[in-house]
């Protein structure tokens, strides 16, 4: 009996031991394959950081050009704003003018205008008679 059992405990003991190696080459195997779908995930991310980057370059270089492209254009063409600024001014010293010659537009529309709602209210006066009478 003693045989025997030492047999069956020999048996399941390498049944254990058989065990324990499976599933520690399974471990292993799930480790590296966690580990090498980390590295890949690992250069995908620098590969997108260095596509950023890349990006990040065209974008200033784009910009410089872009500043560039306006100066020269106003230095060729004149700066909108100034241009802008300018024909306001001249806007103003026509305006000025304007005013010099024939009188400031609010003081003459309401001077005429006063002077035609007088010219109206006489000419009903007379027609119609005094609103007070």
């Amino acid at each position: 009996k003693d045989k025997r059992g030492s047999g069956i405990v020999k048996f399941r003991y390498r049944t254990l031991e058989e065990e324990y190696r499976t599933r520690e080459e399974d471990s292993e195997e799930e480790y590296e394959s966690l580990e090498n779908e980390y590295r890949t995930r690992e250069d995908e991310y620098e590969t997108l950081e260095d596509e950023y980057r890349t990006l990040e370059d065209e974008y200033e270089t784009l910009e410089d050009e872009y500043g560039t492209l306006e100066k020269d254009s106003e230095e060729q063409y004149g700066s909108p704003e100034n241009e802008y600024k300018t024909r306001e001014d001249e806007y103003g010293i026509l305006e000025e003018d304007l005013e010099e010659e024939y009188g400031s537009r609010e003081d003459g529309s309401e001077n005429e205008y006063g002077t035609l709602e007088e010219d109206s209210e006489e000419d009903s006066e007379d027609e119609y008679g005094s609103p007070e009478e």
